[in-house]
Protein backbone atom coordinates (compact mmCIF):
# COMPACT_ATOMS: atom_id res chain seq x y z
CA UNK A 1 0.00 0.00 0.00
CA UNK A 2 1.01 4.00 -0.63
CA UNK A 3 2.61 5.76 2.17
CA UNK A 4 0.72 9.02 2.81
CA UNK A 5 4.14 10.79 1.76
CA UNK A 6 3.09 8.74 -1.83
CA UNK A 7 -0.24 9.91 -1.10
CA UNK A 8 0.53 13.19 -1.17
CA UNK A 9 3.21 13.52 -4.07
CA UNK A 10 0.60 12.21 -6.36
CA UNK A 11 -2.10 14.18 -5.10
CA UNK A 12 0.14 17.45 -5.61
CA UNK A 13 0.60 15.97 -9.46
CA UNK A 14 -2.68 15.53 -10.16
CA UNK A 15 -3.49 19.31 -9.23
CA UNK A 16 -0.27 20.70 -10.84
CA UNK A 17 -1.74 22.95 -13.67
CA UNK A 18 -5.15 23.09 -12.12
CA UNK A 19 -4.17 25.19 -8.64
CA UNK A 20 -0.87 27.75 -8.52
CA UNK A 21 -1.25 25.84 -4.95
CA UNK A 22 -1.28 22.47 -5.27
CA UNK A 23 1.01 21.56 -2.37
CA UNK A 24 -1.43 23.24 -0.32
CA UNK A 25 -4.49 22.10 -1.52
CA UNK A 26 -3.51 18.21 -1.47
CA UNK A 27 -2.30 18.58 2.28
CA UNK A 28 -6.05 19.95 2.74
CA UNK A 29 -7.58 17.28 1.43
CA UNK A 30 -5.53 14.46 2.19
CA UNK A 31 -5.86 15.98 5.83
CA UNK A 32 -9.64 16.08 5.34
CA UNK A 33 -9.56 12.31 4.15
CA UNK A 34 -7.29 11.06 6.49
CA UNK A 35 -8.74 13.15 9.85
CA UNK A 36 -4.90 13.93 10.19
CA UNK A 37 -3.73 17.52 11.12
CA UNK A 38 -1.29 19.06 8.50
CA UNK A 39 1.62 18.63 11.06
CA UNK A 40 0.98 14.53 11.50
CA UNK A 41 0.76 14.19 8.23
CA UNK A 42 4.36 15.36 7.64
CA UNK A 43 5.67 13.43 10.82
CA UNK A 44 3.71 9.92 9.70
CA UNK A 45 4.29 10.39 6.51
CA UNK A 46 5.50 6.76 6.22
CA UNK A 47 2.16 5.39 7.46
CA UNK A 48 -0.77 3.88 5.36
CA UNK A 49 -4.08 5.34 4.56
CA UNK A 50 -6.83 2.85 5.48
CA UNK A 51 -9.08 1.56 1.87
CA UNK A 52 -11.53 3.77 2.76
CA UNK A 53 -9.25 6.91 3.68
CA UNK A 54 -7.49 6.30 0.12
CA UNK A 55 -10.66 6.46 -1.44
CA UNK A 56 -12.14 9.39 -0.45
CA UNK A 57 -8.95 10.79 -0.88
CA UNK A 58 -8.96 10.13 -4.63
CA UNK A 59 -12.54 11.46 -4.60
CA UNK A 60 -11.81 14.74 -2.98
CA UNK A 61 -8.62 15.26 -5.12
CA UNK A 62 -11.55 14.28 -8.43
CA UNK A 63 -13.36 17.21 -7.50
CA UNK A 64 -10.64 19.73 -7.15
CA UNK A 65 -9.59 18.24 -10.06
CA UNK A 66 -12.92 19.80 -11.83
CA UNK A 67 -12.41 22.98 -10.21
CA UNK A 68 -13.96 22.66 -7.77
CA UNK A 69 -13.19 25.42 -4.82
CA UNK A 70 -11.42 24.02 -1.84
CA UNK A 71 -13.73 25.78 0.26
CA UNK A 72 -16.82 24.61 -0.92
CA UNK A 73 -15.14 21.20 -0.64
CA UNK A 74 -14.10 21.23 2.98
CA UNK A 75 -16.64 23.50 3.84
CA UNK A 76 -14.99 26.43 5.63
CA UNK A 77 -12.68 29.17 4.52
CA UNK A 78 -10.31 31.07 6.94
CA UNK A 79 -11.42 35.30 7.25
CA UNK A 80 -9.52 37.48 9.44
CA UNK A 81 -8.06 34.53 11.14
CA UNK A 82 -11.47 32.82 11.95
CA UNK A 83 -12.82 29.84 10.08
CA UNK A 84 -16.61 30.19 8.57
CA UNK A 85 -18.53 27.26 7.47
CA UNK A 86 -18.80 27.53 3.18
CA UNK A 87 -21.38 25.28 1.09
CA UNK A 88 -22.35 25.87 -2.61
CA UNK A 89 -24.40 29.28 -3.42
CA UNK A 90 -22.70 31.56 -0.62
CA UNK A 91 -19.49 33.73 -1.85
CA UNK A 92 -16.22 32.72 -0.93
CA UNK A 93 -14.38 35.23 1.22
CA UNK A 94 -11.35 36.43 -0.26
CA UNK A 95 -8.19 38.22 1.70
CA UNK A 96 -8.85 41.35 0.09
CA UNK A 97 -12.07 41.95 1.50
CA UNK A 98 -10.38 42.14 4.77
CA UNK A 99 -9.47 45.85 3.88
CA UNK A 100 -12.85 46.81 5.18
CA UNK A 101 -12.06 45.46 8.75
CA UNK A 102 -8.27 46.69 8.38
CA UNK A 103 -9.77 49.69 7.40
CA UNK A 104 -12.36 50.56 10.31
CA UNK A 105 -9.92 49.68 12.87
CA UNK A 106 -8.03 52.45 11.21
CA UNK A 107 -10.45 54.68 11.66
CA UNK A 108 -12.34 53.17 14.92
CA UNK A 109 -9.08 52.19 17.14
CA UNK A 110 -11.07 52.08 20.20
CA UNK A 111 -12.12 48.46 20.62
CA UNK A 112 -14.28 49.51 23.14
CA UNK A 113 -16.20 51.75 20.70
CA UNK A 114 -20.18 51.37 21.15
CA UNK A 115 -22.52 51.78 18.46
CA UNK A 116 -24.46 49.85 15.73
CA UNK A 117 -23.17 48.42 12.80
CA UNK A 118 -24.96 46.54 9.65
CA UNK A 119 -23.40 44.99 6.78
CA UNK A 120 -25.40 44.83 3.39
CA UNK A 121 -25.83 41.35 1.08
CA UNK A 122 -23.95 39.70 4.29
CA UNK A 123 -23.27 36.54 2.67
CA UNK A 124 -21.38 34.51 5.12
CA UNK A 125 -21.25 36.83 7.69
CA UNK A 126 -17.71 36.73 7.61
CA UNK A 127 -17.22 40.94 7.60
CA UNK A 128 -20.16 41.31 10.51
CA UNK A 129 -19.06 38.74 12.48
CA UNK A 130 -15.43 39.61 12.17
CA UNK A 131 -16.20 42.90 13.17
CA UNK A 132 -18.17 42.13 15.91
CA UNK A 133 -15.26 39.70 17.73
CA UNK A 134 -13.19 42.91 17.25
CA UNK A 135 -15.33 45.36 18.66
CA UNK A 136 -16.94 43.85 21.52
CA UNK A 137 -19.91 46.49 22.36
CA UNK A 138 -20.95 46.59 19.11
CA UNK A 139 -24.84 45.76 18.05
CA UNK A 140 -24.69 44.25 14.50
CA UNK A 141 -27.41 43.37 12.11
CA UNK A 142 -26.79 41.52 9.02
CA UNK A 143 -29.29 41.23 5.24
CA UNK A 144 -29.51 39.27 2.64
CA UNK A 145 -32.06 38.13 0.12
CA UNK A 146 -30.66 34.56 -0.02
CA UNK A 147 -31.95 32.38 2.59
CA UNK A 148 -28.93 30.18 2.49
CA UNK A 149 -27.05 33.18 3.28
CA UNK A 150 -29.40 34.16 6.36
CA UNK A 151 -28.91 29.90 7.24
CA UNK A 152 -25.16 29.93 7.29
CA UNK A 153 -24.59 33.74 8.68
CA UNK A 154 -26.67 32.15 11.79
CA UNK A 155 -24.60 28.95 11.84
CA UNK A 156 -21.37 31.54 11.69
CA UNK A 157 -22.47 33.66 14.45
CA UNK A 158 -23.25 31.25 16.94
CA UNK A 159 -19.68 29.29 16.46
CA UNK A 160 -18.26 32.70 16.93
CA UNK A 161 -20.21 33.36 19.68
CA UNK A 162 -21.56 36.80 18.88
CA UNK A 163 -25.09 35.71 17.72
CA UNK A 164 -26.29 37.26 21.15
CA UNK A 165 -25.31 40.58 18.99
CA UNK A 166 -26.31 39.79 15.91
CA UNK A 167 -29.56 40.39 13.99
CA UNK A 168 -29.85 38.90 10.80
CA UNK A 169 -32.87 40.01 8.57
CA UNK A 170 -33.95 38.75 5.24
CA UNK A 171 -34.44 41.45 2.75
CA UNK A 172 -32.33 43.84 -0.12
CA UNK A 173 -30.13 45.96 1.21
CA UNK A 174 -30.95 48.02 3.93
CA UNK A 175 -34.47 48.26 3.27
CA UNK A 176 -35.02 45.71 6.71
CA UNK A 177 -33.53 47.47 8.66
CA UNK A 178 -36.04 48.89 11.67
CA UNK A 179 -33.80 51.41 12.93
CA UNK A 180 -31.06 53.58 11.95
CA UNK A 181 -27.53 52.84 12.72
CA UNK A 182 -23.60 54.17 13.01
CA UNK A 183 -21.69 52.12 9.80
CA UNK A 184 -22.95 50.47 7.16
CA UNK A 185 -20.51 48.20 5.36
CA UNK A 186 -21.19 46.34 2.36
CA UNK A 187 -19.18 43.97 -0.56
CA UNK A 188 -21.69 44.51 -3.09
CA UNK A 189 -21.59 42.08 -6.71
CA UNK A 190 -19.17 44.70 -8.83
CA UNK A 191 -17.67 42.65 -11.89
CA UNK A 192 -19.52 43.86 -15.05
CA UNK A 193 -21.62 40.95 -16.88
CA UNK A 194 -19.30 40.31 -19.84
CA UNK A 195 -16.18 40.20 -17.92
CA UNK A 196 -17.90 36.90 -15.70
CA UNK A 197 -16.56 34.27 -18.29
CA UNK A 198 -12.85 35.64 -18.32
CA UNK A 199 -12.56 34.48 -14.44
CA UNK A 200 -11.18 31.49 -13.41
CA UNK A 201 -12.98 28.14 -13.82
CA UNK A 202 -13.47 27.79 -10.00
CA UNK A 203 -15.02 31.20 -9.75
CA UNK A 204 -17.17 31.51 -12.52
CA UNK A 205 -18.79 27.86 -12.68
CA UNK A 206 -19.08 27.65 -8.90
CA UNK A 207 -19.26 30.73 -6.83
CA UNK A 208 -22.82 32.19 -6.98
CA UNK A 209 -23.07 34.65 -10.24
CA UNK A 210 -25.76 36.43 -7.92
CA UNK A 211 -22.56 37.37 -5.91
CA UNK A 212 -20.30 38.28 -8.98
CA UNK A 213 -22.45 39.97 -11.50
CA UNK A 214 -22.62 43.77 -11.15
CA UNK A 215 -24.38 44.26 -14.34
CA UNK A 216 -23.10 46.00 -17.97
CA UNK A 217 -20.99 48.51 -15.82
CA UNK A 218 -20.40 46.77 -12.76
CA UNK A 219 -22.34 49.21 -10.88
CA UNK A 220 -26.02 48.03 -10.64
CA UNK A 221 -25.63 47.28 -7.41
CA UNK A 222 -24.19 50.52 -5.70
CA UNK A 223 -26.74 52.91 -7.38
CA UNK A 224 -29.32 50.81 -5.12
CA UNK A 225 -27.14 50.24 -2.24
CA UNK A 226 -25.84 54.16 -1.44
CA UNK A 227 -29.60 55.68 -1.39
CA UNK A 228 -30.48 52.53 0.64
CA UNK A 229 -27.92 52.75 3.31
CA UNK A 230 -28.10 56.95 3.48
CA UNK A 231 -31.90 56.38 4.74
CA UNK A 232 -30.66 53.66 7.46
CA UNK A 233 -27.30 55.77 8.75
CA UNK A 234 -27.24 58.42 11.42
CA UNK A 235 -25.98 61.58 10.56
CA UNK A 236 -22.21 61.64 10.46
CA UNK A 237 -22.74 57.08 10.20
CA UNK A 238 -19.85 55.59 7.65
CA UNK A 239 -20.35 53.99 5.13
CA UNK A 240 -17.92 51.56 3.36
CA UNK A 241 -17.91 49.78 0.22
CA UNK A 242 -15.66 47.06 -1.20
CA UNK A 243 -15.18 47.92 -4.90
CA UNK A 244 -13.58 46.94 -8.45
CA UNK A 245 -9.65 48.16 -8.53
CA UNK A 246 -10.84 50.58 -11.05
CA UNK A 247 -14.31 51.27 -9.97
CA UNK A 248 -13.65 53.69 -7.49
CA UNK A 249 -13.92 57.44 -10.16
CA UNK A 250 -17.26 55.89 -10.98
CA UNK A 251 -18.68 55.34 -7.40
CA UNK A 252 -17.57 58.68 -6.38
CA UNK A 253 -20.06 60.31 -8.69
CA UNK A 254 -22.62 58.75 -7.15
CA UNK A 255 -22.36 60.20 -3.71
CA UNK A 256 -23.53 63.18 -4.03
CA UNK A 257 -21.88 65.74 -2.42
CA UNK A 258 -25.39 67.01 -0.73
CA UNK A 259 -25.61 63.81 0.85
CA UNK A 260 -21.87 62.48 1.30
CA UNK A 261 -18.83 64.24 3.02
CA UNK A 262 -15.09 63.48 3.35
CA UNK A 263 -15.47 60.60 0.66
CA UNK A 264 -12.07 58.70 0.39
CA UNK A 265 -10.38 55.27 -0.74
CA UNK A 266 -8.85 53.29 0.45
CA UNK A 267 -5.91 50.14 -0.39
CA UNK A 268 -5.18 46.38 -0.22
CA UNK A 269 -2.56 44.83 0.68
CA UNK A 270 -1.41 45.01 -3.02
CA UNK A 271 -2.19 48.86 -3.15
CA UNK A 272 -5.24 48.23 -5.89
CA UNK A 273 -8.10 51.03 -4.58
CA UNK A 274 -10.22 48.70 -2.47
CA UNK A 275 -12.67 50.60 -0.32
CA UNK A 276 -14.65 53.48 -0.43
CA UNK A 277 -15.32 55.13 3.01
CA UNK A 278 -17.71 57.92 2.78
CA UNK A 279 -19.67 60.28 5.92
CA UNK A 280 -23.24 60.45 5.71
CA UNK A 281 -23.77 64.75 5.49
Amino acid sequence: MKTINQHLANGIQELNGISDTAGLDATILLSLASNLSRIEIITHGDDTLTTQQEEKFNALIKRRKSNEPIAYITGEKEFWGLEFAIEKGILIPRPDTETIIATLLTLLPNPSAEGKIADLGTGSGAIIISLLTEFKNMLGFATDLNPKALKISHRNAKKHKVDNRLTILKGSWAEPLKEKVNIIISNPPYIPTKTIQTLMPDVKNYEPSSALDGGDDGLDCYKELIPSAHKKLLDGGILMLETGHNQHADIYKLLEKSMWKEVKSFKDLAQNDRVIVALKA
